[in-house]
């Protein structure tokens, strides 16, 4: 046993709060989860700081605001100067270890990452995705490549290989080769090594997959585990695509390129389905982890955290994936905690972020919290503590069109304080306003509504005092001068 507890962080990719059997989902099956719920706490309104991945991943490891450690997008790395929680655990005694996705350092142009000293992880191994276009090297498809060739084309060029009325496909590889089964394979490896050479010193393990990132596709039987029949398609307002500014009607998935013969309700209840079926399959694989810490008398002795870096919209409101959509599909992501000094079969319903997420594994394991960490620890609701941590959550993100035309960049902040979202589209002449409480599906836009003019000047001074929070510098001066 070791002196402190282990920490298990365990983040998948593109994962919604919602699609939980634990969250009360009509369909999902995820008993393995339900099963960590059961013996520790959920998070109901966990929001993520970023929209997308290498931001919201960004501010999970380092406790900051992608204001604050400047990965405002996907394609800027996290700087090595700051400080993750392996770094400080590291520092603080921990063996670290990093598995799969960790996903703050681009994937251009084809860097060779450390296996070690890695955003202070003593020990990693690295697959940030599994497509052969963007990640050729990465030690998943490189096992893949060795040992089971057979089948590497159809693993690394998935978005290739996208075929029927789906935004993406079946797939004939076996579920023991997915990058799911890679991960936790390999994590258990690391464990089980550590716990030979070093059992009196505690570990961190961040375990990453990309699923259920697109293309969406699952092994079987995961695949055809949910009938697309029995899904019911996403809430789609004609009115409120008609209401969008062109920069969002230009983003809306309206019709299906492959072929538009198929109607998008059913391509959404397909997709729907087979994303289901992704996240089942992580699950299946999340419970051969907890079987694996059990047969090894580390349970007890192990604090888990399963997290996600944003959801999906999976077509509601008319978007798929996510960008610039300020919606609780893409916002939302599961937060489930258990071990030592976590209380049993809790669901907390207060306002989180995922900036959080730092300082209170720190604070469970009893670490100093560094003086920059701007998340806020959970530990005193663990405790008994009703304190409302947040009146509000925020989100950012700063995206540029790919095709560097300054006219389509969008800039976007936005608070949500339990009622009331405000979306704000920088220097734009439009914005969204929602009222929870009236149009809980968040589709009558009130930014232009004059009934609203005063709650809206309100959510626009509690936006801009956020921002210039979230960009002040911690004061560490000892002195004066």
């Amino acid at each position: 046993m070791s002196i402190k507890p282990n920490i298990i962080i365990f983040c998948t990719d593109h994962q919604r709060a919602d699609y939980l059997s634990c969250a009360e989902h009509p369909l999902i099956k995820t008993p393995n989860l339900d099963r960590l719920a059961a013996r520790g706490v959920r998070y109901e309104n966990l929001y993520v700081q970023n929209t997308i991945c290498m931001p919201s991943r960004a501010s999970i490891l380092t406790g900051t605001y992608p204001c604050r450690h400047t990965v405002t997008c996907n394609g800027y790395n996290l700087p090595e100067t700051d400080k993750t929680i392996a770094h400080v655990l590291r520092d603080a005694g921990y063996h670290t270890m990093a598995v799969g996705r960790t996903h703050v350092v681009c994937t251009q142009p084809r860097p060779k990452y450390s296996k070690t000293n890695f955003y202070g992880f003593n020990q990693c191994t690295h697959a940030q995705v599994y497509c052969g276009d963007t990640d050729p090297d990465n030690d998943y498809l490189a096992w893949i490549r060795e040992e089971h060739a057979e089948y590497y084309d159809d693993i690394a060029f998935a978005n290739r290989n996208q075929v029927g009325d789906l935004l993406g496909s079946h797939t004939e590889v076996p579920e023991e080769l997915s990058m799911n089964s890679w991960v936790v394979g390999r994590s258990l490896e690391f464990i089980e090594k550590h716990n030979e050479k070093s059992p009196k010193q505690p570990f961190l393990l961040w375990a990453g997959t990309w699923d259920p990132h697109s293309p969406y596709r699952a092994p079987e039987p995961w695949g055809s585990m949910y009938d697309p029949a029995d899904i019911t398609p996403p809430a789609q307002i004609e009115a409120e695509l008609e209401a969008y500014p062109d920069e969002l009607k230009r983003l809306a998935t309206v019709n299906f390129h492959k072929n538009p013969d198929i109607p998008m309700e059913q391509v959404w209840r397909n997709t729907r389905a087979m994303y289901m079926g992704m996240i089942s399959h992580i699950d299946d694989q999340f419970g051969k982890l907890l079987d694996g810490l059990d047969e090894m008398r580390l349970t007890d002795d192990t604090i888990i955290l399963f997290t996600s870096d944003h959801g999906d919209m999976m077509g509601e409101h008319w978007f798929s994936g996510k960008r610039i959509y300020f919606y609780d599909g893409a916002l939302k992501v599961p937060g489930i905690m258990a071990g030592p000094g976590i209380p049993q079969g809790e669901t907390f319903e207060g306002l989180a972020e995922s900036v959080d997420l730092m300082p209170t594994l720190l604070d469970l394991v009893s670490v100093p919290v560094p003086a920059e960490v701007q998340g806020k620890s959970w530990h005193p609701l663990m405790v008994g503590d009703n304190t409302i941590i947040h009146d509000d959550v925020y989100t950012e993100i700063q995206h540029f069109n790919l095709n560097n035309d300054d006219s389509k960049n969008e800039h976007v902040f936005s608070i949500f304080d339990g009622r009331y979202r405000i979306v704000y589209f920088n220097d734009r002449p439009y914005g969204q306003l929602f009222d929870f409480s009236n149009d809980p599906g968040n589709h009558i836009n009130r930014w232009d509504d004059p009934n609203y003019a005063g709650i809206k000047q309100e959510m626009q001074n509690k936006l801009m005092n956020r921002i210039m929070r979230n960009l002040t510098q911690p004061d560490t001066r000892l002195a004066d001068w």
